[in-house]
């Protein structure tokens, strides 16, 4: 999932959190056991632990064993895109142990 975080206008600049969590929510409907969910949009630290983990799990899912839920942020630059998605390497962070070994095994 990768959507837009644009910087809000408050006194921080900080992350309008709007996109990703509609996206969240529009994805739970159609979220199976087993899948994958992997935020790539750039996001301050905590925001998969304290808002998108909440909203999946409203829905019944455990976090770790039903869903494995993953945040690897973006990594490229402009006007180097296809380079940078072949030869980058990617930092990926798991809610669990088992979400980052899924993450893993899905980048």
């Amino acid at each position: 999932m990768a959507v837009p975080t644009p910087n809000k206008d408050d006194q921080y600049k900080s992350c309008d959190l709007t996109y990703v969590l509609d996206a969240v929510k529009s994805l739970v409907p159609v979220l199976e056991k087993g899948n994958t969910v992997i935020v790539e949009s750039t996001i301050a630290p905590r925001t998969t632990e304290d808002f998108v983990k909440p909203l999946i799990e409203e829905a019944g899912f455990e976090i770790g064993k039903d869903i494995f839920l993953v945040h690897c942020p973006e990594r490229v630059l402009p006007g180097k895109i296809l380079h940078e998605l072949k030869y980058n390497n990617r930092i990926i962070g798991g809610v669990t142990s088992a979400c980052t070994e899924a993450g893993k095994k899905n980048l």
